[in-house]
């Protein structure tokens, strides 16, 4: 694994081909299998649940899990207060890709973090 995140209860890593998987707790979606079931070990997230596309970052918060591409945003888990960026408050058991119109600007997403009720990107262009 090139990239590591521990949550509260969850953890998640990529290696070094881009792959993600994803371990722990799963009682709001935050590994992103498309299910509440927990993981004791770590499980590949199939390429196919973000749309073919190479991980190249992970962070992950208390209930939920964001995922950088090399072509957006991805996140799953608890949605309350709008966390995982979507313009709601749902939750989502399966990675999601955030609308790039939920962002200001051109810049592309170079870093992502997770907070235990907040998560944050940071652009290209140095903007969060």
């Amino acid at each position: 694994m090139v990239m590591v995140a521990a949550g509260v209860c969850h953890s998640a890593g990529v290696t070094a081909d881009g792959t993600l998987l994803t371990w722990g707790r799963g009682t709001d979606g935050q590994l992103g299998h498309g299910d509440l079931k927990d993981r004791l070990r770590p499980e590949r997230i199939s390429r196919e649940l973000l749309g073919g596309q190479l991980a190249v970052m992970v962070a992950c918060g208390v209930g939920h899990t964001m995922v950088l591409t090399v072509g957006g945003l991805w996140t799953c888990g608890e949605g309350k207060d709008g966390k995982l960026g979507h313009g709601d408050e749902a939750n989502r058991l399966a990675l999601t890709q955030v609308a790039t119109e939920h962002f200001d600007g051109n810049a592309q997403i170079v870093m992502v973090a997770a907070g235990a009720l907040h998560s944050v990107v940071m652009g290209s262009e140095g903007g969060v």
